[in-house]
């Protein structure tokens, strides 16, 4: 049939494609948001690590500097 696309439904003229991709969009956008703080939360966990790293050689330096032969 000329002038119909397969998307549109026949005696309708709705784009069905469309809509159900933009349907499939809104339904994927709980775990879009799950996958942005998974994200977040990884990048926060290696920032503390690095703190904690930096916290646990500055112990030991001051350790260091506290025994009798430094």
């Amino acid at each position: 049939m000329a002038g119909v696309s397969m998307g549109t439904g026949l005696s309708s003229g709705i784009d069905y494609s469309t809509m159900i991709t933009q349907l499939m969009q809104i339904e994927a956008q709980p775990k879009t948001l799950l996958t942005q703080q998974l994200t977040a939360t990884k990048s926060d966990a290696a920032a503390y690590r690095a703190i904690n790293t930096a916290f646990a050689t500055m112990g030991s330096a001051a350790e260091a500097l506290t025994k009798a032969t430094t």
